[in-house]
């Protein structure tokens, strides 16, 4: 038995398909670990949710922003950020279905025998990891309470939330730690994190040079001897590789590639296609 942590596959069904042709992915014996994004951007969105959902309890899926954004949509959430996600989907028949599917993703899994913790985005610099769990577990509960989760995402504020609200509001707790997960990338050493349209003339999405106040979350994370976490979602900083993190994603629907990380094997190989560009990043 062989286990893979996958990045971001955004759709591209063709690129995922090749990739565990690649490293002789046997379904009966394997596992895949998708660090979420299995949706959006690229041409087959649909084929690669079937797929990932016929293999049963021989995948497992984090929660990533793209699912998370469209459940905001399909909750009634008219604002353009969510409702641009929606597009590539809209009009299937399936999305009823894959609705109820989506919304069971977890926010955080751990393979504790392997010392793994994946995550789509990334995890907060001063949480320890089992505040990460309780607050990931909490979210997902309330995933999974229709009525909640439609209040969550009915009342989602036009721009993102920068720091821990703290317990008093519940609902923009929430609304905070599910931007965490799905999207964090960079923040400030006192853990206030950047989002676009926030703050003017910061890009979220590539690292500054030295001197800004704002760097990668897993710069800024008080690490604890052991930790590992495998997350996804950044695509322009490319594949990156640290003592206690990983990176998956390496641009695959931006015509960059496809990333397969074996976790049982002592060495954990790297595998990686060259994808043919869906968008332009």
């Amino acid at each position: 038995m062989a286990i893979y942590a996958i990045g971001d596959v955004h759709g591209c069904y063709g690129s995922l398909k090749r990739l565990l042709e690649r490293i002789h992915f046997n379904p009966q014996q394997d596992r895949l670990l998708f660090v979420g994004d299995l949706i959006n951007r690229g041409p087959d969105s649909l084929d690669v949710v079937r797929f990932v959902q016929d293999l049963g309890e021989r995948a497992v899926v984090l929660m990533g922003n793209h699912e998370a954004w469209i459940i905001g949509a399909l909750c009634g959430n008219t604002l353009p950020f969510f409702q641009d996600y929606l597009q590539t989907l809209k009009g299937s028949k399936e999305l009823d279905t894959m609705f109820d599917w989506w919304r069971g993703l977890p926010f955080i899994h751990q393979e504790p025998e392997l010392g793994i913790t994946m995550v789509h985005a990334g995890l907060h610099p001063h949480w320890s990891m089992a505040t990460c769990l309780e607050r990931a577990e909490a979210l997902h509960q309330l995933f999974m309470n229709p009525s909640r989760l439609t209040q969550l995402m009915q009342s989602f504020p036009d721009r993102l939330i920068e720091e821990d609200p703290g317990t008093e509001d519940p609902v923009r707790q929430a609304q905070f730690d599910l931007a965490l997960f799905t999207r964090i990338r960079l923040c400030t050493a006192q853990g206030a994190l950047l989002w676009p349209r926030n703050r003017s003339g910061l890009s979220p999405y590539q690292a500054p040079k030295g001197g800004n106040i704002y760097q990668p979350w897993y710069q800024q994370r008080r690490w604890v001897p052991g930790e590992h976490v495998i997350y996804g979602h950044w695509a322009a900083a490319g594949l990156t590789l640290h003592a206690h993190c990983t990176g998956l994603d390496a641009g695959c629907v931006y015509g960059g590639r496809l990333s397969a990380l074996r976790l049982d094997h002592p060495q954990r190989p790297l595998v990686q296609i060259p994808c043919p560009e869906s968008v332009r990043p």
